[in-house]
């Protein structure tokens, strides 16, 4: 009976630290676009951030919304970001959604000619690669 007990604890011990190194993969992973999203709109260099874009990409720009191919995306984004004169980026809020099956980062980019302009960008997960979706400017 006691060497059951033991067993017991020690399958509990094990799954709580099977729970506990899943979520903090989970959180560095999250981590790891938030920072390259980050990184991308605050030096202004898209060419990183368009590897994971996906094959189209829905570019929300002043109310106007068009499906983009990767390519054209990355320019259009850094000449948009250009025109606002964009220094400085902050994440407001980031994290995973359905299930884990998405990301999204949430941020503000402080503008020269526009003040702050809010940035949403939605990403799916496909097994262990991250492909951007959507990137909103409003």
């Amino acid at each position: 009976k006691i060497t059951f007990i033991m067993s017991f604890k020690k399958l509990i011990q094990f799954v709580f630290m099977l729970i506990f190194l899943l979520s903090v993969q989970h959180s560095v992973l999250a981590q790891s676009f938030q920072s390259k999203v980050s990184s991308s709109f605050s030096n202004g260099n898209f060419k990183e951030l368009s590897k994971s874009f996906d094959k189209r990409v829905q570019l929300t720009i002043s109310n106007r919304s068009e499906y983009y191919s990767n390519t054209q995306a990355e320019i259009i984004l850094t000449d948009y970001l250009n025109q606002l004169g964009s220094k400085n980026f902050t994440v407001i809020r980031s994290g995973t959604a359905e299930a884990g099956s998405a990301e999204f980062v949430i941020g503000e980019v402080k503008s020269i000619t526009k003040g702050i302009v809010k940035v949403y960008i939605y990403a799916r997960k496909v097994a262990d690669t991250t492909y951007i979706q959507e990137i909103r400017f409003e």
